[in-house]
Formats: structure tokens, sequence, C-alpha cells
């Protein structure tokens, strides 16, 4: 069995069974893990906008992605300082979503 490690910021890691794909399978996880990283890297960008409803679509969109969304955890940490009661939630029901850092 072949694994391949992808890593991620804040040192997290994903495993990749190559073993348990044909190569059609392996080039559609890979494909699928490259759309995630942009989205974390738009929605990343996002959460330092000065408009609140850009933040808080990012935040929600984030929230959507659950536990693949670890990586910008820290980022979204940054957004329970903000002075708007709606992003404050907003942030604490994701947090709530992506779970704990394994």
């Amino acid at each position: 069995m072949i694994c391949f490690l992808i890593f991620f910021p804040l040192n997290i890691s994903f495993a990749i069974d190559a073993g348990s794909y044909t190569s059609e399978e392996y080039a559609q996880a890979i494909q699928k893990e490259s759309k995630r990283d942009r989205k974390l890297k738009a929605f990343g960008a996002l959460l330092k906008s000065k408009k609140s409803r850009d933040r808080l679509m990012a935040i929600e969109e984030l929230g959507k992605m659950g536990a693949d969304a670890h990586s910008v955890v820290h980022a979204l940490c940054k957004q329970l300082n903000s002075e708007d009661p709606v992003i404050k939630k907003a942030t604490i029901e994701t947090l709530g979503k992506i779970g704990p850092i394994q």
C-alpha cells in the first residue's frame, strides 16, 4: 500500500491512500483537494475584508465546509473580536461546525 501525505498550514496533514483508488479516482481526489484549497484561500482572503457582508459570507461558506476548513481556524478566531454581533455569532457557529483541531 502506498500512502501520500499532503501537508496543510497549521501542521494538519491529510493522507490519501493511493492503493484504494484507480488512476481516474486518484486524479479526481487530487482535483477535489485542489478545489478545496482554492476555496479556503478565497474565503480566507474574504475574512480580511472591511465589508461585514463579505466576511459573513466567507464565515458561512467555511461552516458549510466543516472539518475541511481547519486551516483557517486562526483567521476565523480573529472574527470573534468584531464589533458586529452577527459576525461573532456566525463565527461561533462556524467554529462549532469545523470542530476541534486534531
